[in-house]
């Protein structure tokens, strides 16, 4: 496991945003990114990038978009 950065850092901000943007790839491959929810989503995350709020809303939107993206796969 790695340890990511120390929250409130321009390391820790990076980290996220490259977590978002992993995010962002798969909500193309399944169809999904121009959703306005979608999109306001990652408006939202990326402005919180590197602070606490980030890691409460980042583990909701990301099983959000598992839960899609499995029920797209068993169909």
């Amino acid at each position: 496991m790695i340890i990511p950065p120390q929250l409130n850092t321009a390391d820790r901000k990076n980290h996220d945003l490259n977590d978002l943007r992993i995010y962002y790839m798969i909500c193309e491959e399944i169809g999904i990114s121009e959703k306005e929810d979608i999109q306001k989503s990652f408006f939202h995350l990326m402005r919180w990038a590197g602070n606490y709020k980030f890691l409460e809303e980042f583990a909701i939107f990301k099983n959000y978009i598992d839960r899609i993206k499995k029920d797209k796969e068993h169909k």
